[in-house]
């Protein structure tokens, strides 16, 4: 009797745990398969989105090499590598490039257009023709696409060091998407720019904060380039908002609001009303180091004068209220070009 028993219940055992097996194993291989697509797919998606940063970088004078660059949908710690990543811009005889040994890129197993970059160690800075080691103690950098195109992107550098140059104590940047509102929200907060070369510009090594906040309103709809979707949202009456701008750049500290334009080449121009401390003196300050023109400094003085005497009694006589108008190779103050790179002055 014993003997039947224990035949029926194991039989019985046998009967529940070989479905429950093969339910485990369908289940296990579903994940893998599912797992690999969804990797394969972020390698796909990778690729696409790398090909038109790079050819949006190229619209802006920039170009990225490396030497080599594979692609894994199988590795779980990333789906690219790129050796000798380098970042450079040639600008007529200036020539300047960011280096990093190895850019590795992985993509969420959850989400296959959210990528994670690792930035390796052994960075480095050319300017001209001489190399500066660079140091990075900690960096996060994150960006997530859809259907939509880019969702969001965050950077964060901490203790970012270019020897004999200049250092970074921190650096964010962070642009999200609102579907609700058609806008794109973005932050830049720059802390604590050492400058080892300053001397020549008569103002303080370092730069204490520099921070923006702008809305970016209109719907970018997917093309083959940047540059085409960028240039389909600008003709659609896309607009973006300076909401803040702070500069604070002894002996100068800037708090402005305004706009930014493009025109139909895409050339950007910053417009802002602001209220600053200090500017007289920097003015002097770039005049002196030769790159404020001292004419248009002397109209802009004679300007901000006038306004300062329509102050009432209760606003603070330190503060100048002014308009600022910020070109790529040009910076007109009260409508005055203070400096034009386009122009050879002789």
């Amino acid at each position: 009797m014993k003997d039947l028993v224990r035949t029926f219940f194991h039989s019985h055992r046998t009967l529940v745990f070989l479905p429950m097996t093969f339910f485990c194993v369908f289940v296990g291989a579903f994940l893998v398969i599912w797992a690999l697509l969804a990797r394969n797919y972020g390698v796909e998606r990778f690729k696409q989105e790398f090909t038109k940063a790079i050819s949006g970088l190229n619209n802006l004078g920039y170009d990225i090499a490396y030497d080599d660059i594979s692609f894994s949908a199988i590795s779980p710690f990333e789906i690219a590598s790129i050796k000798n990543f380098k970042l450079y811009r040639q600008n007529g005889d200036k020539f300047w490039a960011w280096n990093v040994p190895e850019l590795g890129v992985n993509a969420s197993l959850l989400n296959y257009g959210a990528f994670v970059f690792y930035l390796s160690d052994g960075q480095s800075v050319q300017i001209g023709e001489k190399t500066f080691p660079a140091r990075l103690e900690s960096s996060i950098a994150k960006a997530r696409f859809d259907d939509k195109g880019l969702y969001n992107f965050l950077i964060k550098l901490k203790k970012f060091d270019v020897e004999e140059q200049f250092s970074v104590k921190e650096f964010n940047w962070a642009i999200q998407r609102d579907d609700n509102e058609h806008k794109y929200s973005s932050k830049t907060d720059i802390r604590h720019v050492v400058l080892n070369e300053t001397n020549s510009w008569n103002m303080s090594n370092v730069i204490e904060e520099f921070f923006i906040d702008m809305d970016v309103f209109g719907e970018f709809k997917q093309a083959q380039t940047y540059r085409q979707s960028l240039l389909q949202w600008n003709n659609n009456d896309g607009r973006v908002d300076v909401n803040r701008l702070i500069l604070n750049w002894k002996p100068l500290v800037f708090v402005g609001k305004g706009n930014l334009i493009f025109d139909e080449n895409l050339k950007p121009e910053m417009r802002l009303v602001t209220t600053s401390k200090g500017l007289i003196e920097t003015m002097d300050n770039m005049e002196k180091a030769g790159i404020f023109d001292g004419k248009s400094v002397l109209v802009a003085k004679i300007l901000l004068s006038s306004k300062m005497t329509n102050l009432q009694p209760e606003e603070d006589p330190a503060a100048i209220i002014s308009t600022f108008s910020i070109l790529p190779h040009q910076l007109n103050i009260e409508n005055i070009p203070m400096f034009d790179l386009g122009v050879d002055k002789k």
